[in-house]
Protein backbone atom coordinates (compact mmCIF):
# COMPACT_ATOMS: atom_id res chain seq x y z
CA UNK A 1 0.00 0.00 0.00
CA UNK A 2 2.67 2.57 0.78
CA UNK A 3 4.07 2.16 -2.70
CA UNK A 4 0.72 3.32 -4.17
CA UNK A 5 0.10 6.24 -1.99
CA UNK A 6 3.76 7.87 -3.33
CA UNK A 7 3.19 7.09 -7.01
CA UNK A 8 0.14 8.88 -6.59
CA UNK A 9 1.94 11.99 -4.55
CA UNK A 10 4.36 11.95 -7.34
CA UNK A 11 1.56 12.14 -10.23
CA UNK A 12 0.31 14.97 -8.44
CA UNK A 13 3.03 17.02 -8.30
CA UNK A 14 4.11 16.08 -11.44
CA UNK A 15 0.43 16.92 -12.64
CA UNK A 16 0.84 20.50 -10.58
CA UNK A 17 4.35 21.06 -12.52
CA UNK A 18 3.26 20.75 -15.40
CA UNK A 19 -0.21 22.60 -15.03
CA UNK A 20 2.28 25.72 -13.60
CA UNK A 21 4.51 25.36 -17.06
CA UNK A 22 1.35 25.46 -19.38
CA UNK A 23 0.15 28.46 -17.22
CA UNK A 24 3.08 30.57 -18.19
CA UNK A 25 2.76 29.72 -21.71
CA UNK A 26 1.03 32.87 -24.07
CA UNK A 27 -1.69 31.41 -26.56
CA UNK A 28 -0.45 32.97 -29.09
CA UNK A 29 -2.84 35.31 -31.94
CA UNK A 30 -2.67 35.46 -35.33
CA UNK A 31 -3.66 37.68 -37.62
CA UNK A 32 -4.52 37.46 -41.31
CA UNK A 33 -5.96 33.95 -41.40
CA UNK A 34 -8.97 33.61 -43.64
CA UNK A 35 -12.08 32.46 -42.10
CA UNK A 36 -12.83 29.06 -43.96
CA UNK A 37 -16.23 28.53 -46.10
CA UNK A 38 -18.97 26.72 -43.95
CA UNK A 39 -18.85 23.03 -44.72
CA UNK A 40 -15.83 22.84 -46.99
CA UNK A 41 -14.04 20.63 -44.91
CA UNK A 42 -16.87 18.63 -44.91
CA UNK A 43 -16.67 17.61 -48.74
CA UNK A 44 -14.64 14.73 -49.48
CA UNK A 45 -13.19 13.29 -52.90
CA UNK A 46 -16.08 11.53 -54.11
CA UNK A 47 -18.40 14.17 -53.17
CA UNK A 48 -15.97 16.53 -55.21
CA UNK A 49 -15.65 14.22 -57.84
CA UNK A 50 -19.77 14.17 -58.30
CA UNK A 51 -19.81 17.79 -58.33
CA UNK A 52 -17.22 17.89 -61.29
CA UNK A 53 -18.99 15.29 -63.29
CA UNK A 54 -21.38 16.36 -66.08
CA UNK A 55 -23.97 14.09 -67.17
CA UNK A 56 -23.73 10.95 -69.04
CA UNK A 57 -20.25 10.97 -67.18
CA UNK A 58 -19.27 7.44 -65.27
CA UNK A 59 -16.87 6.81 -61.91
CA UNK A 60 -16.19 3.25 -60.67
CA UNK A 61 -16.92 3.42 -56.79
CA UNK A 62 -15.37 0.56 -54.42
CA UNK A 63 -17.85 -1.33 -52.40
CA UNK A 64 -16.74 0.50 -49.24
CA UNK A 65 -17.94 3.81 -50.56
CA UNK A 66 -21.20 2.77 -51.49
CA UNK A 67 -23.15 4.53 -48.95
CA UNK A 68 -20.78 7.49 -49.21
CA UNK A 69 -21.64 7.96 -52.85
CA UNK A 70 -25.27 7.80 -52.37
CA UNK A 71 -24.81 10.25 -49.66
CA UNK A 72 -23.13 12.76 -51.02
CA UNK A 73 -25.36 12.49 -54.73
CA UNK A 74 -27.71 12.85 -52.39
CA UNK A 75 -26.85 16.26 -50.39
CA UNK A 76 -25.47 17.66 -53.82
CA UNK A 77 -29.05 17.09 -55.24
CA UNK A 78 -28.00 14.82 -58.71
CA UNK A 79 -29.98 11.85 -60.02
CA UNK A 80 -27.30 9.07 -60.61
CA UNK A 81 -28.07 5.13 -61.84
CA UNK A 82 -25.45 2.32 -61.22
CA UNK A 83 -24.14 -1.07 -61.97
CA UNK A 84 -22.34 -3.82 -60.45
CA UNK A 85 -19.36 -4.42 -62.72
CA UNK A 86 -17.30 -6.71 -60.62
CA UNK A 87 -19.67 -9.34 -58.38
CA UNK A 88 -16.51 -10.83 -56.41
CA UNK A 89 -15.16 -7.27 -55.65
CA UNK A 90 -18.73 -5.47 -55.77
CA UNK A 91 -17.00 -2.17 -57.90
CA UNK A 92 -19.93 -0.63 -59.16
CA UNK A 93 -20.26 1.95 -62.12
CA UNK A 94 -22.14 5.20 -60.90
CA UNK A 95 -23.38 7.62 -64.32
CA UNK A 96 -24.99 11.03 -63.20
CA UNK A 97 -28.27 11.03 -64.73
CA UNK A 98 -29.42 14.77 -64.11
Amino acid sequence: MPRNKGRTARFRRLTKERLAKEKNKMIKIEKGIPIPVRGADKKGELRLTLEKMDVGDSIVVPNYLRNVMWHAARAIGIKTTSKTINPVTREMRVWRKE
